[in-house]
């Protein structure tokens, strides 16, 4: 019986390799036939665009399933370990991420943090308080002292939610995570974005097979956007707006055109900062400076003029990826044409998934390396048949390439090559369905059926009931029978029997029935007295 399963195409392993320094994972719940956890691994592209890494089913949310899928993870992807990862306060995947990756930097969301502190505080203060915390540039010992003083304000040395939280800080407070390149990731919202689009896709009577059929779609979608990016990218131009025209433009040939517009600016926020002092020390220069409207605050940046690298007190360069107004301001003073290239981190660049920078693993066991390599061709060439599709001179150049290194490759192929097994051959029956975390859904269950009176059977009531209008038709012909022997009501306060016809003994009847339905209406009427007390009707 299939337990845990793990899955990634030939381009996400591709968009690992390039951008698995940053990933996100979350669970979701009852979107396939045996309400398996989906689990659901992203990233951001080089356009800050959501890229799925892979997706995976776990038996159950355990700490050994959940470590299972992040071994298999980093086996897919040529063992190549991330530096961050995002994740929700699952103490299971929690404890499986520490195990795994015991280096990395673990961060918790900061939109799960944030709803537990305020489902279990009331101070608007405290809340306030915590989202600086959370976002705002300070000192580890300004956070302490801070911290200090707010749990002896608001009593949170007794309060468990309140010690667990200061216990995972390392995890969630920019004071010490402030200097960590997250790729602009602070929560699992993209896990959650992704939660949200694959609702169109998958329903929760959904096989694997076809679980794994609409995930494609979903992937296709993703991968049209980036591709639509990228295109924008190289073959449009933007307006050059800045003081600085040279290192503006510089920007533009570098950067995808999200990155740049997030580059342009910081280049305009020179303006803002005010020189205070520059300094020489050995082949360093330091440059003070302060924005303006906040003289009090100095920011010191570092620049070696033998190897143009630099650094700042602001740590926007080292979180964001990209250069700080501080550091322009230094370009400008020392006349710089380019952004050194030492600041240009290649995640952000146009040329981020350059086909030259993809190396697979020779290691590979013969099963699954054809897969594996099949995979990592499909998703190099997917940048040329972009191209070639944009015009018929492209396609035929494409077309003559594509013919002529099949020539060469087919001389060069060897005649034997292993094939992969077969279902049948792997034995993998398919997985049991589990029970997942929190309450059940009441949605879809039915509740006791109505049953019929007469013959106790559901579908019908008592009025609409063929066995009872059966009866009752034989119970009617049986009196019209009957009708000559009758007790006549006038007779009936004598104690005598009245022997009449036919036609008259069908009157009695009728106005028998007639006179039990208006004492029936006597007794549902009510009382003067109950009408009083209850009041007048209002519609």
């Amino acid at each position: 019986m299939l337990a845990n399963l793990f899955w990634a195409d030939g381009m996400s392993r591709v968009d690992y390799q390039h951008f698995g320094d940053v990933i996100a994972f979350d669970s979701t719940y009852k979107k396939n036939k045996y309400r398996r956890p989906l689990v659901i691994f992203s990233g951001a592209n080089n356009h800050k665009q959501t890229t799925i890494f892979g997706f995976g089913l776990v038996l159950d949310e355990t700490i050994a399933s959940y470590k299972w899928m992040l071994e298999n993870l980093v086996e897919v992807m040529c063992n190549k370990l991330p530096s961050v990862v995002v994740m929700d306060g699952d103490d299971a995947i929690i404890a499986a991420v520490t195990e795994v990756f015991p280096s990395a930097t673990h961060r918790l969301c900061a939109w799960h943090l944030q709803k537990n502190v305020t489902s279990n505080g009331n101070e608007q203060m405290f809340r306030d308080l915590f989202s600086r915390w959370l976002y705002a540039d300070m000192s580890i010992h300004d956070f302490e002292a801070e911290w200090a003083e707010a749990a002896d304000e608001y009593e949170l040395h007794d309060k468990l939610w309140a010690m667990q939280m200061y216990e995972k800080r390392k995890m969630w407070a920019n004071a010490y995570l402030g200097d960590k390149f997250c790729a602009g990731f602070r929560t699992t919202s993209r896990c959650e974005g992704i939660n949200s689009h694959v609702k169109k896709f998958l329903s929760s009577k959904h096989t694997i097979l076809e679980l794994v059929q609409n995930l494609e779609l979903v992937l296709r979608e993703y991968r049209n956007n980036e591709m639509v990016a990228q295109f924008n990218s190289i073959y449009n131009v933007p307006v050059m707006t800045t003081c600085l025209d040279p290192i503006e433009k510089c920007a533009a040939i570098v950067y995808t055109r999200t990155m740049f517009t997030n580059v342009k600016k910081e280049i305009d926020a020179v303006g803002a900062l005010n020189f205070v002092s520059k300094r020489r020390v050995s082949t360093t220069v330091v440059y003070t400076m302060e924005e303006y409207g906040n003289p009090g605050k100095a920011v010191v940046t570092l620049i070696d003029m033998n190897t143009t690298k630099m650094e700042c007190t602001c740590y926007f360069c080292a979180r964001e990826g990209i250069p700080c107004r501080h550091m322009f301001f230094v370009m400008k003073h020392e006349h710089l044409k380019t952004i050194p290239h030492r600041l240009i981190l290649k995640r952000w660049r146009k040329d981020a998934k350059a086909v030259e920078d993809y190396t697979e693993n020779k290691d590979v066991a013969d099963d699954r390396g054809f897969l594996l390599l099949h995979g990592a061709l499909h998703a190099a060439a997917q940048w040329l048949l972009f191209l070639g599709a944009q015009s018929h001179d492209l396609f035929n150049v494409a077309m003559r390439g594509i013919r002529r290194m099949c020539v060469d490759m087919e001389g060069l192929r060897g005649d034997g090559y292993d094939q992969t097994k077969t279902d049948a051959e792997l034995g993998v029956r398919d997985p049991a369905v589990v029970r997942t975390k929190g309450a059940p859904s009441t949605r879809g269950v039915r509740g006791k059926k109505r049953r019929c009176t007469t013959c106790r059977r559901t579908g019908h009531t008592k009025r609409r009931c063929a066995e009872g209008l059966k009866k009752a038709s034989v119970k009617l012909h049986d009196m019209e029978e009957d009708a000559d022997v009758i007790p006549h009501k006038d007779k009936v306060a004598k104690g005598r029997t009245a022997k009449v016809d036919g036609e008259e003994g069908k009157a009695t009847i009728v106005s028998l029935i007639a006179s039990l339905e208006q004492r029936k209406v006597r007794r549902l009427r009510p009382s003067r007295a109950s009408r009083m007390e209850t009041g007048p009707l209002t519609c």
